[in-house]
Parts: structure tokens; C-alpha cells; sequence
């Protein structure tokens, strides 16, 4: 739950900094990634739950990461 919100906390973040085509670009590629996870997560043989928040922080820290290079440049 909380790798969830703070996945939200820093999906707002960008997309406060991303022109129209960025944000358009960066909402479709979230689309996908949830989809990819979620299947990927059914299809592991661990438990569902615990994937779930194990790829949503990889996601979280990989946004963050995304994050600091939009405010450096």
C-alpha cells in the first residue's frame, strides 16, 4: 500500500513538469507497465502480493531516478 502511494506521489510530480506530448507519452507508458506487471506478477510462481509491491517500488525508484533528470536538465 505504501509503495502504491508514493508510486502516485511521483507519477504527479512528473507529470507536473511534462509538456502535453511528454505527459501523453509518459500516462501510455505507465498504462503498459501496469499491465506488464500485473501479468508478470500472476505468472511467477511467488506470491502475487508480494510481487506486486516488489515491482511497484522498482517502479518508484526508477521514477524518482526519471525525476532527478528532469529537474537537473
Amino acid at each position: 500500500q505504501a509503495a502504491l502511494m508514493e508510486l502516485k506521489k511521483t507519477q504527479k510530480q512528473i507529470q507536473a513538469k511534462l509538456s502535453d506530448e511528454e505527459l501523453e507519452n509518459f500516462v501510455s507508458s505507465q498504462r503498459d507497465w501496469h499491465k506488464f506487471k500485473n501479468s508478470d506478477c500472476l505468472n511467477v510462481g511467488l506470491n502475487p502480493l508480494i510481487c506486486l509491491e516488489s515491482r511497484t517500488k522498482e517502479r518508484v525508484q526508477h521514477l524518482k531516478d526519471y525525476l532527478k533528470g528532469i529537474n537537473q536538465g
